[in-house]
């Protein structure tokens, strides 16, 4: 009986430590990425290199740019209001290049996972968007 209890401790212990249930669904991975970026299903999209790459942003339309120097990529992402903090829920677009195409996904809810040093983290979980944003002021 004892050894039945120990191996039951062990299952659930090993269950909490992995990380099952996490109830947002993106990965620690997402959250300890501090570099502006797009990822779409644990694939990069699009980073932003400071070198290459222009930051812009749009007020009025809460439109925030990332492309290359000549535009040949880029990521847009549009949102229904800037976000207030953690956990905060807002809708919104992204457009981005890919190889050989364009790419619009409307209406996506966002769930901000975390809001931190100048930046956004936006997660929509049915599209496995993981999106990093600069806050401009």
């Amino acid at each position: 009986m004892r050894h039945a209890l120990n191996i039951f401790l062990c299952v659930a212990a090993a269950l909490l430590l992995s990380g099952c249930g996490n109830r947002h669904g993106w990965d620690k991975v997402f959250t300890d990425n501090d570099v502006i970026s797009l990822t779409v299903n644990k694939v990069k999209a699009f980073e932003y290199d400071p070198v290459t790459c222009q930051l812009g942003y749009n007020d009025a339309r809460r439109e925030f740019r990332v492309s290359t120097d000549n535009m040949s990529d880029y990521f847009v992402v549009t949102l229904s209001k800037i976000p207030g903090g953690k956990d905060d829920q807002v809708t919104g677009r992204v457009t981005w290049t890919g190889d050989d195409y364009n790419r619009t996904l409307n209406n996506l809810s966002f769930e901000v996972a975390k809001i931190e040093s100048g930046k956004i983290w936006l997660w929509n979980q049915a599209n496995k968007l993981a999106i990093v944003i600069p806050v401009f002021n």
